[in-house]
């Protein structure tokens, strides 16, 4: 794949000739197996590499998978953070560092971009929902009971922290951040109470800064 990303134009070629090898409604987006050497002799006759077939199938993987990975990134990012036409995501380190706690292998979008977003999504986007990622095809909106459940039991989260419970401005602030499904995911998955702790008090000195 790294030879194929110092050439212009070249992942993109690839892209659109193996995804036509590709059976979209199977039981695997993996290219045809006696189709990679014919992807392999056009795209070194076009761009003059060297590839085998074997070259073709880890290739196709590679991209896969950083589609996979970039699906999860944007439904677990902060609003607003993700780039999607350069593939870039600007965050703190501390978003970064939660982001990869619920996502592995996002670390491979720090300060590095996603490789042609727009093209990459476009080709495995056709992906069925039973090979997607849980996120990517998940299209149910929770009922405004199981909102309230889940602010419920952030809250119980904040109630054991010492320095919150006894503060009714931060037990207010909790409430009003945690209708953001975003915020409530992102407090949920921090390890111990340190850390949510470190969380809300960064998300009230936000809002203060912004107000």
């Amino acid at each position: 794949m790294e030879q194929l990303r110092e050439i212009d134009g070249a992942i993109e070629f690839f892209l659109l000739d193996a995804s036509k090898n590709v059976n979209w409604e199977g039981s695997s987006t993996d290219i045809e197996r006696n189709k990679l050497e014919a992807i392999a002799n056009e795209v070194n006759r076009k761009f003059g590499t060297a590839l085998d077939a074997f070259d073709i199938k880890l290739t196709w993987a590679k991209l896969r998978s950083l589609w996979e990975t970039w699906v999860l990134v944007k439904h677990y990012a902060h609003r607003g953070k993700v780039n999607f036409t350069t593939g870039t995501i600007e965050m703190d380190e501390f978003a970064w560092d939660q982001l990869e706690r619920v996502v592995p292998g996002a670390e491979v979008f720090r300060g590095k971009p996603m490789i042609l977003p727009n093209v990459v999504c476009s080709i495995f986007d056709r992906t069925p929902s039973w090979l997607a990622p849980q996120e990517h095809s998940s299209q149910r909106q929770p009922s405004s009971e199981e909102v309230k459940e889940e602010i419920k039991t952030s809250m119980h989260k904040v109630y054991e922290i010492d320095e919150l419970k006894s503060s009714e401005r931060y037990i207010r602030f909790c409430l009003t951040i945690f209708k953001d499904p975003e915020v409530r995911e992102t407090f949920d998955y921090l390890p111990n109470k340190f850390l949510r702790r470190e969380y809300v008090i960064k998300k009230y000195n936000e809002h203060h800064v912004a107000h």
